[in-house]
């Protein structure tokens, strides 16, 4: 009967032993997780109407004294922080059909990049082309923030 209370006491000792080694490991890798960046994407196709780009891109008239709007705006991103500290981006872009970067920008850059999204904050952003042969079918929008890591959303 000692025999078997002294192995049942080095089993309960070494499974308690696995048990906490493991807790521990979960532990340190979820602290090191909540550093990092982590977004998520949404995209929100607007209507383009005709009258809305008909004078895109149109120089100045000295005659009218007018011309036409230098950007029309076709799509919203929106960029949601879901993480734990501010996220910083870099960049955004969209990619089409074709594979290839489209001809859309984003309205203001440096704004952009000087104005954190805070943690659990989300940011919308106005995605604009500057002429009528831009227009394109969007498959992917990347987003790509401080630590230059790219986050895709498909389409």
């Amino acid at each position: 009967m000692e025999n078997f209370t002294n192995y049942l006491t080095i089993y309960g000792a070494l499974v308690f032993t696995i048990i906490a080694l493991i807790v521990n490991i979960l532990r340190y890798k979820h602290t090191l997780k909540q550093n990092d960046v982590k977004l998520k994407i949404s995209y929100k196709k607007l209507e383009i109407l005709e009258e809305d780009i008909k004078d895109l891109g149109k120089p100045f008239d000295p005659l009218t004294q007018e011309c036409g709007p230098s950007y029309a705006k076709i799509c919203e991103v929106t960029v949601q922080n879901i993480g734990n500290v501010n996220a910083y981006i870099k960049d955004i872009s969209m990619i089409n059909e074709d594979e290839q970067k489209a001809n859309i920008v984003l309205s203001d850059i440096p704004e952009v990049r000087r104005k954190p999204i805070e943690p659990k904050a989300s940011k919308t952003f106005d995605m604009n082309i500057t002429n009528k042969e831009d227009i394109c079918e969007i498959k992917y929008v990347i987003v790509i923030d401080q630590t230059d890591k790219e986050w895709k959303k498909k389409i």
